[in-house]
C-alpha cells in the first residue's frame, strides 16, 4: 500500500500506517459521503460524472477543511480503480 506524503500531512497523519483501514469516505465530511460513494461508483462503471467537485475534508483531529476532490479511473495491479 502507498500514500502520498502530501496526503497524509493535508489531513493531519504522519504515516500510512495511520490510515490503514480507513475508508477514504470517512476522510470527507459525513453530510457528503453518499455524494461521494455515488461519484466514485459513476465513475467506476464509466458514468458521466465531473471529474472533480468541492467537498470538506475531516483531518485526523476533526477539523474539517476545503477539498477539491478529483476522481480518475486507471489501473492499479491490472484491476480498475478509482
Amino acid at each position: 500500500a502507498y500514500a502520498n506524503p502530501a496526503f497524509l500531512s493535508m489531513f493531519g497523519y504522519e504515516s500510512l500506517e495511520e490510515i490503514m483501514g480507513l475508508s477514504e469516505e470517512m476522510l470527507i465530511s459525513p453530510e457528503q459521503r453518499d455524494e461521494t460513494r455515488r461519484r466514485k461508483q459513476d465513475r467506476f462503471i464509466g458514468g458521466r460524472v465531473p471529474l472533480s467537485y468541492e467537498a470538506k475534508g475531516i483531518k485526523k483531529n476533526g477539523e474539517r477543511f476545503d477539498l477539491s476532490v478529483r476522481q480518475t479511473r486507471i489501473e492499479y495491479r491490472g484491476e480498475p480503480a478509482i
